[in-house]
């Protein structure tokens, strides 16, 4: 992507190396503060927003805030479509007291259940990614992932709305991608979703060339 654009990626607030801003969680409070770090960075530029999982949700209602400088809002993965059943016993929780060995079996088994399609790209990069971002991950996302705050706000935004799916994403169990588009065409007819064959929901790591390729292409390309 550096190729063609300035790049900026931010850790959500609470997430990686950004401060924690405390419960109560909302889609409001941490978009107004990703918001406000947008325009301390870049004031008044026009700019891209690429939002993944979660953060599409949170990247939906920066938009809100920042709709007239948008040029293009691009989800992947996007959650914020209301409740999705859970499937127990599959993932592992991370956390601090486990010995390095117990780290890196979660972390895989993680990886290879929801993120990833196929094992054989869960490598050592992702599984140190995953063991990495869910020990310093201290803001509760579930609860916001399974709003449909997403899809309230993309009914009322300017910006270009464009959508990336893997086939097999696991976040869309209890409805499968047909509903998902089917939910998200209801709100934005205008939407161009694409969608990976085969890849999970990590799509950027499993698909990288093919998702910045199409992330280029459905941005309207370089500026």
């Amino acid at each position: 992507m550096a190729a063609g654009f300035r790049v900026l990626a931010a850790d959500l607030p609470g997430l990686g190396d950004s401060d924690d801003p405390g419960p109560p969680y909302t889609a409001e409070g941490l978009a107004a503060i990703v918001a406000h770090g947008i325009e301390r960075i870049v004031p008044g530029a026009a700019f891209h927003l690429a939002g993944f999982s979660f953060g599409a949700v949170i990247g939906a209602v920066v938009v809100e805030h920042l709709d007239g400088r948008v040029l293009s809002f691009n989800m992947v993965g996007a959650a914020g479509f209301g409740p999705r059943p859970r499937e127990r016993g599959s993932l592992v929780r991370i956390h601090p007291g486990m010995e390095a060995d117990e780290l890196r079996a979660a972390a895989r088994n993680n990886m290879e259940w929801l993120m990833i399609a196929d094992p054989a790209l869960v490598d050592e990069l992702a599984v140190h990614i995953q063991i990495t971002n869910s020990l310093r991950a201290r803001t509760v996302s579930r609860p916001l992932s399974n709003t449909t705050r997403l899809l309230d706000a993309l009914g009322g935004l300017l910006a270009p709305v464009n959508a990336i799916w893997g086939s097999r994403d696991r976040t869309l169990a209890g409805g499968g991608l047909d509903q998902r588009i089917a939910l998200l065409r209801e709100v934005r007819p205008d939407t161009a979703v694409e969608v990976l064959d085969g890849i999970g929901h990590w799509t950027q790591y499993e698909a990288a060339a093919d998702y910045a390729r199409l992330l280029v292409t459905m941005s309207g390309g370089a500026r």
